[in-house]
């Protein structure tokens, strides 16, 4: 069931893109708070251990993140008509910001592409 959201196959309009996002985030902040919170209850009883697991639960964290940010914004560039590779422009400084906008506003094609057909949203 979830690995749709992970795989970078397929279309999905503004509105998914824009609510999976901000679930994504959301939910990543709620983790992040828990697992901090248990690494400080038990950083009391083993510190070495507490700072393993924190790097390794970081590790997995960031990810799972990336992983499903760049297949959800890569399944955007495919609604609008282009490869998934345009998703690597959000790291250019400054033009990084404008495609991200850009994949939030712009209408995706109405017909079906070489992507697939059009999803609703």
């Amino acid at each position: 069931m979830l690995s749709r959201y992970f795989d970078f196959e397929g279309r999905i309009g503004r509105m998914q893109y824009f609510v999976n996002m901000v679930v994504s985030t959301a939910l990543g902040a709620v983790l992040c708070g828990l697992v901090a919170l248990l690494l400080v209850l038990l950083f009391q009883v083993a510190p070495g251990t507490s700072i393993a697991l924190g790097i390794l639960a970081l590790i997995g964290y960031l990810w799972a993140t990336c992983h499903f940010s760049f297949s959800q914004t890569a399944k955007r560039a495919h609604d609008l008509g282009h490869s998934g590779w345009v998703s690597l422009l959000v790291f250019v400084p400054v033009f990084g910001f404008l495609v991200t906008l850009y994949f939030y506003f712009a209408p995706g094609e109405e017909h079906a592409n070489a992507y697939g057909v059009r999803n609703s949203g």
